[in-house]
């Protein structure tokens, strides 16, 4: 496989991975015992910064490569502070 096809079998994943977890969370947010309860939480998961800002994964992901929220690494796991 050259490098050019496994660069878009790799974004390709990557996209379906966010579709799917983007469903999982509208799925998530139509059932009525589902809340948003993040405690004293400071660092949160994409999914998490999803549901707390009522926006899509593909936004997270664009807010956070264009610095308009920022990603921070916690032991090789991406989170964003609640706090910013």
């Amino acid at each position: 496989m050259n490098i050019v096809t496994e660069q878009l079998v790799d974004c390709l994943i990557a996209k379906f991975k966010a579709a799917i977890e983007e469903v999982l969370i509208e799925k998530e947010s139509e059932s009525p015992t589902s809340k948003l309860d993040l405690g004293n939480t400071r660092y949160l998961t994409r999914i998490q910064v999803s549901k707390y800002l009522n926006i899509g994964l593909s936004t997270v992901d664009l807010w956070a490569r264009i610095g308009k929220l920022n990603k921070l690494d916690l032991d090789g796991s991406p989170r964003f502070d609640r706090q910013e």
